[in-house]
């Protein structure tokens, strides 16, 4: 089991919307970013926000459940810690400058290449507050689409050029205006697999709307996360996405 990009963090594409450079079917631009914003965030939290410390349960077919630890810290920072019952623990952190990675079965290692890319990618989006033209450099509509029988718009998402990525698929609902599923291709030092996540069970926390459910396929293989708790504004040190030791 790996961490397949689970989006930074829950709520990474809550306002993925913020930036788009045309208008969908029937609907001004300015009014589907008021709805969206409105539905995900109508208290303004996430502009206010410090911290966000998030813990889900993971699970896969023939796996005894995980648990995934999701800490983001803002303006750069984001680590990630799956702990995998019988077979150990996997870290993977971003600390504004360098990301590393550390398993029980590897060691500690510093990230390069197109990982690091996906990384920084991904603490970026888990990060934005909702200026999305700071991570992507278009965003377009695309049609429409239906994702797990709801009607969606789809958003097509081209992120800079410095994040040496491809573009990103979001359905966004036509009724909730909720983010529904996403679509990408994860990239790895060695390889890249498309990954589909799908959004579900939206609940109020703390004045946001995040989605307690995702199933994700990744490449065939399926997988289950479920939230467990959500907290925000905790005291996080800075101390906690530095390497354990130094790296050369």
């Amino acid at each position: 089991m790996r961490f397949l990009g689970l989006s930074s963090s829950i709520i990474g594409l809550s306002l993925l919307v913020a930036g788009c450079t045309t208008t969908a079917p029937k609907m001004t631009k300015e009014k589907l970013l008021s709805n969206v914003r409105q539905a995900v965030d109508p208290q303004g939290k996430l502009k206010q926000a410090k911290t966000q410390l998030i813990v889900c349960k993971v699970e896969r077919a023939g796996d005894k459940p995980a648990k995934l630890f999701i800490k983001v810290k803002y303006p750069d920072k984001l680590k990630r810690m799956l702990v995998i019952p019988g077979k150990g623990v996997r870290i993977e952190a971003y600390n504004g400058k360098i990301g590393w990675t550390y398993s029980t079965a590897g060691g500690i290692k510093q990230v390069h290449g197109k990982a690091l890319d996906e990384l920084r990618l991904q603490t970026a989006m888990a990060v934005n507050r909702g200026n999305l033209k700071k991570v992507f450099k278009t965003i377009e509509f695309k049609g429409k689409a239906e994702i797990a029988n709801n009607h969606c718009y789809k958003i097509v998402a081209q992120p800079k050029d410095i994040y040496k990525s491809q573009p990103i698929t979001f359905y966004i609902n036509k009724s909730t205006f909720l983010p529904q599923a996403k679509e990408e291709i994860f990239d790895t030092t060695t390889q890249s697999f498309p990954v589909v996540t799908v959004l579900g069970d939206y609940q109020n926390d703390c004045g946001m709307n995040i989605p307690m459910s995702r199933v994700i396929d990744m490449n065939g293989t399926l997988l289950d996360l479920t939230v467990i708790s959500v907290e925000w504004d905790v005291y996080i040190d800075d101390s906690e996405f530095e390497p354990p030791v130094k790296l050369k």
